[in-house]
């Protein structure tokens, strides 16, 4: 998603029309809606201490805007979190299953070398085709997607609604597991 994009999607979210954000933005009455709407269609980008105010008006977390730096954990968690905005349903997260080690064994009879799948019953919301699963060497990262998979969950269950998962992707990662003390949950 662009930049507008985003901005026009917490906007709708928000039920805020342009002219309402433009002034709560501090942009006069007059142009308030213009100003937004050049920005929801990419004409013209917020300087970054725009970006700062927009984020603090519409009450969310300043990466959910900038993605943060190109690379970091936040980076990946922005993109996939605005790839699934973009294309509700696309991303699906499984949680995996270890298999323990038999005692006094060197290697688990169950895991063959060099044997990258792993095994699912398929059926319910599986695809027909064999899908890939991605995890990451990385502790941090491995438990963000994991506080996703539990949201994604919740969702699922009904425990909470589409907008609270919204609102908690827009507020990642200070409403997650690994955010401020302040966290919602």
């Amino acid at each position: 998603m662009t930049l507008g994009q985003k901005i026009k999607r917490i906007r709708t979210f928000r039920d805020l029309t342009q002219k309402q954000l433009g002034v709560l933005l501090g942009y006069t009455e007059s142009n308030a809606d213009v100003r937004i709407r050049q920005y929801e269609q990419d004409d013209k980008a917020p300087r970054k201490e725009n970006l700062m105010r927009f984020a603090e008006v519409l009450g969310i977390n300043y990466v959910s805007l900038t993605g943060g730096e190109a690379g970091s954990m936040e980076y990946i968690m922005q993109t996939l979190f605005w790839l699934e905005e973009a294309t509700p349903g696309l991303i699906n997260i499984i949680q995996l299953e270890k298999i323990p080690r038999k005692k006094g064994a060197k290697k688990n009879p169950d895991h063959r070398e060099n044997d990258m799948s792993v095994k699912y019953h398929d059926g319910d919301d599986w695809p027909t085709y064999l899908p890939a699963c991605i995890w990451f060497k990385q502790n941090a990262l491995n438990e963000f997607v994991a506080d996703w998979l539990a949201k994604k969950k919740e969702v699922r269950a009904g425990k909470i609604t589409k907008d609270e998962y919204f609102e908690w992707k827009l507020n990642w990662p200070n409403y997650s597991k690994g955010g401020n003390d302040n966290a919602k949950t």
